[in-house]
C-alpha cells in the first residue's frame, strides 16, 4: 500500500511539474488540464491546487480559479513569504466581491 501512495504521488508531481512547464511557456491553455490530473491523485495538496488557480486565472477562468484560490487556502497554503499570502487574500475578497456586484446571479450563490 505504501508503494501505490508514493506511485501516485509521484504521478501527481510528474503531472504539476509538466503543467508548470506550459504555464512558464504561457500556454496556459495546455498546463490547466495537466493540474487538473494533478489534484486527481492528490485532490487536497494545497501547493498542486494553487498552481490550479493560476492556470486557470490566466487562462481567463476566474470563477474558477477564485473557488480553487480558497480551496488552496482551505487545504493548508502557506506561502514562505506571509505579506504575499495577506496580499492574495484581500485580493481574493475583492475579486469575490466585484464579480458578486458585476453579476446579480453570483450574488444569489452567496
Amino acid at each position: 500500500m505504501k508503494t501505490l501512495f508514493f506511485i501516485i504521488r509521484a504521478n501527481a508531481f510528474a503531472y504539476n511539474k509538466l503543467g508548470g512547464y506550459y504555464f512558464k511557456t504561457s500556454d496556459y491553455e495546455k498546463s490547466v488540464p495537466l493540474f487538473e490530473r494533478a489534484l486527481k491523485e492528490l485532490p487536497q495538496h494545497p501547493v498542486l491546487r494553487m498552481n490550479y488557480a493560476h492556470a486557470l486565472s490566466m487562462a481567463g477562468r476566474r470563477q474558477e480559479a477564485l473557488k480553487n484560490y480558497q480551496a488552496a487556502l482551505n487545504a493548508g497554503y502557506r506561502d514562505p513569504n506571509q505579506e504575499i499570502l495577506a496580499v492574495l487574500e484581500e485580493n481574493l475578497a475583492i475579486a469575490g466581491r466585484l464579480s458578486r456586484e458585476s453579476d446579480p446571479a453570483m450574488a444569489e450563490e452567496a
